[in-house]
């Protein structure tokens, strides 16, 4: 394995340590995502920052509040890596009430007034969450029952890029289309995927190829990565300009090595994480602060847990 990426390797097992020796219990999913956002800003967890964005969170929000919901950890460390968290929170509050008069509160609403702070002038915000709303109707008039509020943070970003409505529309409809021809079984997780492809620069098509390519020769390699939701972060790994050889080394690699460090295999994270995890690794590797990677990431740790909380009720 090349030295620089080893280096990102373990960079990523101790910030999840990090991160978790601040925390007590919860979803151990949160943790990989936390050590990501670091990665990605290439920043070293700050412990005591991360402490006083702890306690401004449960401030300013009380326990039923969205921001304090399963998303929690990782809202309070998208704080921390903000030089002003108290500017940050109070803009991210004013975003998030623009938001709530056009949404239902959910776990996944304050992770787009986060975005909005750093991809919005505030005069704007009115008209970024007007434009969110344009877009997440017309996506709910071509799918009313996979749009739900798991796809308001991508509507988000869609928003704030200069294209018009239709546009992405059709866009993410064509990109649809060709991955529910590939992947017929998991419409929720395709839909993610095809807003996750339409923010990629590029051809629709091209797009599409290059996540194929990617996902046929991972399988040929007998490495079978899930189709559901952690499948966007791919679909972004996959068009972001680096030949599919070098990731296909760099993913084995990266994948062997995790294999054998302390957390993952018997009780702990299992292969389909462990993939998820390479990805996320090879993300910040060759692409660092990347918006629609991040956001990617993190809406796949909170579909996971949102997916956990729907299995123990079922079960109950």
């Amino acid at each position: 394995m090349k030295k620089d990426l080893k280096v990102i390797c373990d960079e990523f097992l101790v910030y999840q340590d990090m991160v978790k020796d601040q925390y007590f219990g919860g979803y151990r999913t949160v943790y990989p995502v936390c050590a990501y956002i670091y990665l990605a800003k290439r920043e070293v967890p700050n412990l005591d920052f991360l402490r006083y964005c702890k306690t401004l969170m449960k401030k300013e929000f009380g326990a039923f509040s969205s921001f304090r919901s399963y998303g929690e950890k990782i809202f309070t460390v998208l704080l921390a890596i903000d030089p002003e968290p108290e500017r940050k929170l109070a803009l991210s509050l004013a975003a998030y009430q623009f938001l709530r008069t056009r949404f239902h509160g959910s776990a996944f609403l304050p992770l787009l007034a986060l975005w909005m702070t750093d991809n919005v002038v505030t005069d704007d915000y009115v008209v970024i969450a007007e434009k969110t709303n344009t877009i997440y109707r017309m996506m709910n008039d071509e799918h009313f029952f996979l749009t739900t509020s798991e796809d308001v943070p991508f509507a988000g970003l869609l928003a704030m890029t200069d294209r018009d409505e239709p546009a992405i529309i059709r866009e993410m409809e064509y990109i649809f289309d060709r991955l529910n021809k590939r992947f017929p079984f998991h419409k929720n997780a395709m839909q993610t995927l095809s807003q996750a492809l339409t923010l990629c620069y590029g051809d629709p098509d091209e797009k599409c190829d290059n996540l194929f390519s990617l996902y046929s020769k991972l399988e040929n390699k007998g490495i079978h990565y899930s189709k559901s939701y952690e499948i966007a972060i791919l679909g972004i790994l996959a068009n972001i300009g680096i030949d599919h050889g070098m990731i296909l080394r760099d993913f084995s690699e990266v994948d062997k090595y995790l294999a054998k460090q302390s957390g993952y295999g018997f009780l702990g994270f299992g292969r389909r994480s462990r993939y998820m995890h390479t990805v996320m690794i090879l993300m910040s590797y060759h692409m660092a602060n990347n918006i629609e990677a991040v956001n990617a990431v993190i809406l796949a740790a909170l579909l996971e847990i949102q997916e956990s909380q729907q299995a123990a009720a079922a079960a109950a």
